[in-house]
């Protein structure tokens, strides 16, 4: 019997963060042995209710599609709790290094009259964008407001992929609205993938947290 629902649970947690995945199991093992006393009780043989409360588990490749809409994967728990943790002086550094060099160059291309090129200023500002989405400000507000910070990355990431594509392409010489299409298809992957990343962590502890008050 052991055996027969190890197998399930190992496909069906699968992909799961440590807790949740330890969670799962608990419910699934009171259901199953729920289940199997309750056919014990109406009559049935040991090895008949065995494959009857396996079966009213349901598939296992489908119940892990179901837990991983509901609960923490792997990599979600990882950006998550990373966001929580006190960041190492190295991230201190590199992101106190970046808000300095960031004043000094707006202060210099403030206070200087050269032509500039739209395009550098793009590259410029997208670049900022990027260092400001995964460094600066989960450093600065990463353990106070991780939901900011999240909804900062899904806003501000999006940004600076585009114009960093649209930078390059005008860097060799080969912007124009080909090269401008592509260049949006291109930051569509990544966008999306934060977009996704971040609305199912954001959902995710939005339930956990009603779970904790119902509880």
């Amino acid at each position: 019997m052991d055996n027969t629902l190890q197998d399930w649970l190992d496909i069906a947690t699968r992909g799961l963060c440590a807790d949740a995945k330890a969670r799962v199991r608990k419910e699934v093992h009171e259901h199953f042995a729920a289940e199997y006393e309750r056919l014990i009780v109406e009559g049935h043989t040991e090895q008949l209710a065995t494959y009857a409360a396996l079966q009213s588990l349901g598939g296992a490749k489908q119940a892990q599609d179901r837990f991983c809409k509901l609960h923490f994967t792997v990599t979600e728990f990882d950006v998550w709790n990373a966001l929580h943790r006190p960041p190492s002086l190295v991230r201190k550094s590199f992101a106190s290094f970046f808000i300095t060099i960031w004043i000094i160059l707006g202060l210099a291309r403030l206070a200087t009259d050269f032509e500039r090129d739209v395009f550098e200023d793009i590259g410029f500002l997208a670049f900022q964008l990027l260092l400001a989405s995964f460094l600066v400000i989960p450093v600065l507000l990463g353990g106070r407001a991780p939901r900011f910070v999240l909804c900062a990355q899904m806003i501000l990431a999006p940004v600076g992929f585009v114009g960093i594509f649209f930078s390059l392409a005008d860097a060799l010489g080969v912007l124009n609205w080909i090269t401008a299409t592509i260049s949006l298809l291109i930051a569509v992957g990544p966008a999306c993938s934060i977009w996704t990343l971040n609305l199912s962590i954001l959902g995710k502890t939005r339930r956990q947290r009603d779970w904790e008050s119902a509880s």
